[in-house]
């Protein structure tokens, strides 16, 4: 019997997961400072990187790491396919505080419109595909975003 296209992606969610569990916990460090949170909360390329950073420098989370994080969440979102959204989901689920996170920055958007613009967009296209919880958080979420430049 050979795996499906499905199976195979649920596996690799699922080991992305777990190798994002292990990494992260070995590399907590709760004296990690703020101005490591400053050079790295707007270069943030993947779900995990985004949870790792979360789980280490989240309580930076104020100002201009704030503003990174936005950018970081913006730039995730502007890529959304369903696997990201599906490894999204896993996260969220995994960590309701990380999906508060997460969902906060959709709702302070101090990105450009462009940005915004893109995210938007792609929520609409993937999630016009896939009706998820995860989805509806994500699109209710940008829709009461506040900040965003006209």
């Amino acid at each position: 019997m050979t795996p499906t296209k499905k199976t195979v992606s649920n596996w690799a969610v699922t080991a992305v997961v777990l190798l994002m569990t292990v990494s992260s916990a070995a590399s907590a460090n709760p004296a990690a400072s703020c101005e490591e949170a400053e050079e790295h909360a707007a270069t943030l390329k993947t779900w995990p990187a985004l949870y790792s950073a979360f789980e280490r420098y989240g309580r930076c989370d104020d100002g201009s790491i704030a503003e990174g994080f936005d950018e970081s969440v913006y730039n995730l979102l502007g890529k959304l396919n369903a696997s990201e959204l599906k490894l999204a989901s896993v996260l969220f689920t995994k960590s309701h505080t990380f999906q508060d996170f997460t969902l906060r920055h959709v709702r302070s958007a101090t990105v450009l419109r462009e940005q915004y613009d893109k995210a938007v967009n792609r929520l609409a296209i993937v999630c016009s595909r896939q009706r998820t919880q995860t989805c509806d958080s994500l699109v209710d979420a940008a829709r009461s975003a506040e900040g965003v430049p006209d």
